[in-house]
C-alpha cells in the first residue's frame, strides 16, 4: 500500500481530536517469543528488538520519535487500543511510557465488539474497535474519534479511520509511515499554524 486510506467524516467540533492507535502492526511488530526463528531472522538482518516482555518481543515502527514529536506539539489528545489481553497492556504501557509516548490509556480486547465471521489473522472473538466506546469513556464526540488501524476489519463503518499499511520489520526497514501518518492525522488536531511542516501543500 503506498498511501494512507482514510476514511472519514471529517467533520469536528471546536473540542480536541481523539486519535485512537492499534499498537501492533501500526506502531510496532510484536512477536511472540514461540516465534523464535522469524525473531532470529529479522535480528540477522540488524533489526534489533527494542522492547521484550514475558511473553513477546516488540520491534518499534521506524520513525516513532517524529510521531510522538508531532503529537506533543499538537497536544494530541491519543489512546492505544489492541486486541490483546490485558496483562500484555499493562506491560505495554510501562515500556512505551519510557520510549515516550503519552498515552491517555491503552485498551485491552475486553474493550472490542464481538465480530461476526473472523478474519484468519485474527486471534481473538472480540476485535472490532467501535469509536462509541472512547466517546463515552473519555467524554468526547464521536466525530472527533480517528482510529488508526493496519485492518479495516476492526473499524466500524462510518466511523472515522485512517488504514495504514501492516508495519514489517524485513521488508520495511526504511518503513516511512509514521512520517506520512503524521502528515494524515494534521487535519485532525487544529493546527492552526499555516507554515506547520505537516500542513498538506
Amino acid at each position: 500500500m503506498n498511501t494512507f486510506l482514510i476514511y472519514s467524516l471529517l467533520i469536528f467540533t471546536t473540542t480536541q481530536a481523539m486519535i485512537v492507535f492499534d499498537l501492533n502492526g501500526v506502531l510496532m511488530k510484536r512477536l511472540n517469543k514461540a516465534k523464535s526463528k522469524e525473531i532470529k531472522e529479522i535480528e540477522t538482518n540488524n533489526v534489533m528488538r527494542d522492547i521484550t516482555l514475558n511473553s513477546s518481543v516488540v520491534f518499534l515502527r521506524p520513525n516513532f520519535k517524529e510521531l510522538i514529536l508531532f503529537l506533543r506539539k499538537h497536544k494530541a489528545r491519543y489512546i492505544g487500543w489492541t486486541t490483546a489481553i490485558s496483562s500484555t497492556v499493562e506491560e505495554l504501557k510501562l515500556h512505551l511510557k519510557g520510549w515516550g509516548f503519552e498515552f491517555e490509556d491503552i485498551l485491552s480486547q475486553e474493550y472490542c465488539d464481538v465480530g461476526g465471521v473472523r478474519p484468519p489473522d485474527i486471534k481473538s472473538e472480540k476485535w472490532i474497535k467501535n469509536l462509541n466506546i472512547v466517546a463515552e469513556k473519555y467524554k468526547c464526540s464521536l466525530k472527533d474519534c480517528v482510529l488508526v488501524d493496519d485492518s479495516r476489519n476492526k473499524s466500524v463503518e462510518g466511523q472515522n479511520f485512517i488504514n495504514v499499511s501492516e508495519y514489517n520489520p524485513l521488508s520495511n526497514k526504511k518503513d516511512q509511515y509514521l512520517k506520512k501518518l503524521c502528515v494524515a492525522l494534521h487535519d485532525y488536531v487544529q493546527c492552526n499554524d499555516d507554515d506547520c511542516e505537516y500542513k498538506k501543500k
